[in-house]
């Protein structure tokens, strides 16, 4: 097996996320987000996002209403996603500097700093679908995300998005989806688990498609 080596810049980033400082964290990684986690570890969740939003997708009633990429990142996402299907893409994130990062790719329609946890600074079931990997991970956002996330979408739209398994039941997104389309308000239309890094082994998320109901 190969050994790969990670820049002192991102062994510091690492330690940092331990203070509680995360966009200091971000800010350190953007410029070796990509580098690290696809060319040297293998990480392809964002394919596996963009494949289970590609099968279920179709704009509601014919509108081409845009993508919200949330948790967008460096742009990963909306880059698998456009190599499969021409949409247009807004992109929001917690962090300034990968904001930055996914700017330079001028892939993006709009791109917002917003915290997902919070009422999203968009119109009200403004969009035909949304897309998310990396987001519901470790340190990062719960379940408490899916309700703003869910106002922003419109009737007969396609959520995709990954949840990092090991906190899968921990962080509440199990009981909540179960609620979420018990109460109607979604329907699950596939939900499969796949590992997400190829050269990690026992990494592995929840890959869902959803539909607002």
């Amino acid at each position: 097996m190969s050994t790969y080596s990670i820049s002192a810049e991102f062994e510091t980033a690492l330690k940092g996320a331990w203070t509680g400082t995360l966009k200091s964290v971000y800010w350190m990684t953007a410029r070796v987000y990509n580098r690290v986690l696809v060319s040297a570890l293998g990480y392809h969740a964002h394919e596996l996002a963009a494949d289970a939003f590609v099968r279920h997708w179709q704009r509601p009633g014919g509108a081409a209403g845009a993508v919200l990429d949330l948790g967008c990142g460096t742009g990963l996402t909306a880059e698998a996603l456009l190599e499969r299907v021409d949409v247009q893409i807004d992109g929001i994130d917690f962090s300034e500097a990968m904001l930055d990062r996914a700017e330079e790719k001028g892939i993006y329609r709009r791109l917002i700093e917003a915290d997902v946890t919070r009422p999203l600074p968009v119109e009200p079931r403004s969009y035909s679908g949304a897309v998310s990997s990396g987001l519901f991970t470790h340190g990062h956002v719960g379940a408490d995300a899916l309700e703003p996330i869910l106002a922003a979408l419109a009737p007969g739209a396609i959520f995709a998005f990954t949840v990092y398994s090991t906190i899968w039941t921990r962080a509440g997104f199990d009981a909540e989806l179960a609620k979420l389309e018990r109460d109607g308000r979604i329907e699950v239309l596939d939900h499969q688990e796949s590992g997400h890094f190829q050269r990690l082994r026992g990494q592995r998320v929840h890959v869902l498609t959803v539909r607002i109901v």
